[in-house]
């Protein structure tokens, strides 16, 4: 349950400046895709390890989320 939250914090600034350096929107894009595509792993994972590892990249991709979201609502 932890793994999601720690990877979403650990990961929020460097996917942030990574935005920056190739497009917010094209950050956003991939995240997206990448969330669906963990969450359809989650979803069939047939293991508790494999559980755990689909949770970690689900952190990633919705770090990859947060500030495309924000930053293009800015602009």
């Amino acid at each position: 349950v932890d793994i999601y939250g720690f990877m979403v914090a650990g990961s929020l600034i460097t996917m942030g400046t990574l935005g920056d350096r190739i497009g917010r929107r094209k950050l956003l894009l991939i995240g997206a895709a990448a969330f669906g595509l963990a969450s359809v792993l989650a979803a069939f994972s047939t293991s508790a390890e494999m559980l755990i590892a689909t949770r970690a990249l689900l952190g990633i991709a919705g770090a990859t989320l947060a500030p495309s979201t924000l930053s293009l609502i800015r602009n």
